[in-house]
């Protein structure tokens, strides 16, 4: 039910939100990425499509490793109303849905390795030539690698032979592109300081950042709640959810630290805050938990309504 209002709001803020075209392209290739023939209905339906893979994708994860240890969906609504609540990232195709496909694409590849070291090459090597692949488009990919390195670990999947499939997946895509012709030393750039918050009036410029302070006070506060608990579960649960924790703080520090580029990273960080929130809603089910749901959907709603009227 929240998913499809979610929609419907994601609809209504294309239609009635007055948000100019930001370009979020900013790949090590010139010209990755970047889509400027998709315009208008096309666009919005093009991101629809996109949320709802993204939601998809999600729920497969949740449902093949259970690592909330709970067979409720919330988490696919969350993610949805906090969408709505940014236009500026959901009512047009952007870099960042595909950064939030590409990782939650490798979260999967990793659960599935868990305490294989013997069959874990071929799906590392996999998840690093998608990490490699993606920074041709956007490089907020290239500070996930040490991320995955370390998530290695925390599956039981760390060693020399992990490292060297690592190492050749991010070496291949290169390979293969410069190889075919399709990119040259010359179209290599180091990506463009250029602000989006450059292309935003005051006005849609509070409501994105309140969405973004919002987003990472709640993702802060949640990630440590469940982290008290987590220590309480088994080891493969820990591990799983240890990784998420990885990624849900190492997101939340990138849209701080490349604050220029947070239109990046702020879908990602609403899938990892979703998550989180279920997390606790499961959590704290015996202490009244929905509150805290009822909470942020709530302030999500209100910035929705911000971004509508402003």
């Amino acid at each position: 039910m929240l998913a499809g209002l979610s929609f419907l709001l994601i609809f209504a803020a294309s239609v009635l939100a007055k948000l100019p075209a930001v370009p979020t392209a900013r790949g090590l290739v010139t010209g990755m990425g970047a889509a400027p023939h998709i315009s208008g209905t096309a666009s919005v339906g093009g991101a629809l499509a996109l949320i709802a893979l993204i939601m998809a994708g999600m729920a497969i994860i949740n449902k093949t490793f259970n690592f909330l240890r709970t067979s409720s969906m919330i988490y696919i609504g969350v993610f949805g109303v906090m969408e709505a609540a940014s236009p500026i990232i959901s009512t047009r195709l952007s870099s960042g849905m595909i950064v939030a496909i590409v990782m939650l694409s490798a979260l999967g590849l990793m659960y599935s390795i868990y305490q294989r070291p013997k069959q874990c090459a071929k799906r590392i090597f996999l998840t690093f030539f998608l990490l490699s692949l993606g920074s041709m488009a956007q490089y907020a990919f290239i500070a996930y690698i040490p991320v995955f390195i370390a998530g290695c670990a925390q599956m039981r999947c760390f060693s020399m032979k992990s490292l060297m499939a690592a190492g050749v997946g991010i070496a291949v895509p290169w390979w293969i592109m410069w190889g075919a012709g399709i990119i040259h030393w010359s179209d290599l750039v180091f990506p463009a300081n250029l602000s989006i918050f450059s292309q935003l009036d005051l006005e849609d410029i509070a409501q994105l950042v309140a969405v973004i302070v919002v987003t990472v006070i709640a993702g802060f506060t949640l990630t440590l709640v469940n982290m008290v608990k987590i220590y309480s579960y088994n080891a493969r649960t820990r591990s799983f959810n240890g990784l998420l924790v990885t990624v849900t703080i190492a997101t939340l520090l990138l849209a701080m630290v490349d604050f220029a580029n947070v239109t990046a990273y702020l879908t990602l960080l609403n899938c990892c805050v979703a998550y989180q929130a279920a997390l606790c809603f499961k959590i704290t089910a015996e202490k009244r938990g929905y509150l805290t749901v009822v909470a942020l959907l709530s302030i999500y709603f209100i910035l929705f309504a911000w971004s509508i009227f402003i």
